[in-house]
């Protein structure tokens, strides 16, 4: 059976190992064509020993399942970071920000992608920006501090969450009882 070739790498992957193991090399070509890697990269990326990267792309692999997992896994995250690429926007703040959103949101019938990053200190959300920049994000909310140093060294829209009376009403709201 072909592996159809309109489907994402990551399941051109895992389909070649169900259908047809013989087809994991050449499905492993077209990823480090598409990917513009090298074998050793690929490996490096994936943290798949290079050697064991040699035997899966070899003409009879016999792979551990937990070896396919981490390469498919990481072509899967790949990919989805390149498809929405033109409109992820990088998120970086806490955990209890990021809990309250979800990893697309809907604005103006428009779907937006959301990547998460965890960031406790301004420190962590410079490092944290560059990062994002680096993968590939379109534009990054974070923290006022942050934003305005990221606005001086990175060439994608910053956005620094700032307070308004809303949410400082809220704010307040909540840190009434605790006094």
């Amino acid at each position: 059976m072909a592996i159809e070739m309109d489907r994402p790498l990551w399941k051109q992957l895992l389909f070649s190992i169900i259908e047809d193991e013989n087809q994991l090399a050449g499905t492993i070509k077209r990823v480090t064509q598409e990917f513009d890697f090298t074998l050793k990269e690929l490996a490096e990326r994936a943290g798949i020993p290079i050697s064991t990267m040699y035997k899966m792309s070899s003409v009879e692999p016999d792979t551990r399942i937990s070896t396919l997992r981490k390469l498919i896994l990481y072509v899967k995250n790949e990919e989805e970071k390149g498809l929405f690429k033109e409109n992820m926007i990088g998120l970086i703040t806490s955990r209890d920000v990021l809990d309250e959103f979800g990893r697309i949101i809907e604005i103006d019938g428009e779907k937006v992608h959301i990547r998460e990053y965890l960031a406790n200190t301004i420190e962590e959300e410079i490092i944290l920006g560059v990062r994002a920049k680096k993968e590939g994000v379109a534009a990054i909310v974070c923290g006022p501090v942050a934003a305005n140093t990221l606005k001086r060294i990175l060439d994608i829209p910053v956005i620094g969450i700032a307070f308004n009376r809303n949410s400082l009403i809220e704010a307040i709201k909540k840190a009434k009882p605790k006094i």
